[in-house]
């Protein structure tokens, strides 16, 4: 595995690990995230999408 690729491996699965903190916050006081927790969500959400494609690139790369 390249160096490239488990980087971009680590950077997603830090994405995904502070993604599930702001949806174990809302579920830990039961509630629907608020606005401002969707929006951070949403954030991440989209960062880990643009990493995940990143990790594909460099995968087909290799290959």
């Amino acid at each position: 595995m390249s160096k490239q690729l488990r980087e971009l491996k680590a950077r997603k699965a830090t994405l995904v690990k502070d993604t599930r903190a702001v949806t174990d916050i809302a579920a830990a006081e039961q509630r629907e995230m608020n606005e401002e927790e969707v929006s951070v969500f949403e954030a991440l959400k989209s960062k880990i999408e643009a990493t995940s494609a990143a990790i594909d690139r460099e995968a087909a790369l290799i290959a």
